[in-house]
């Protein structure tokens, strides 16, 4: 959560500060999904909740930069490498 003195920084800011602030944003979240992504094997069983909510399970056939292919019995899904848990 942020602190108070942060968000008032935020709301104060003129737009080429914003501008920067999401840059900064945008690179940490690539940053997290590319630590999370090494985490995981091709071959590796993993699982994810798809946008009703269900459970998938599948196997890793490859990891992509952004996103990691995973093959279950529904077909071939591309997943955000942070939304996979190890089976």
């Amino acid at each position: 959560m942020l602190n108070k003195t942060t968000m008032n920084a935020i709301r104060n800011a003129d737009n080429n500060t914003l501008d920067a602030i999401v840059e900064m944003v945008k690179a940490r979240r690539s940053m997290i999904s590319r630590e999370v992504a090494s985490s995981f094997s091709v071959g590796d069983a993993v699982f994810f909740n798809d946008k009703r909510g269900m459970k998938v399970t599948g196997t890793i056939l490859k990891i992509n930069p952004k996103t990691i292919r995973v093959s279950t019995n529904n077909g071939l899904w591309k997943v955000s490498p942070s939304l996979l848990k190890a089976s």
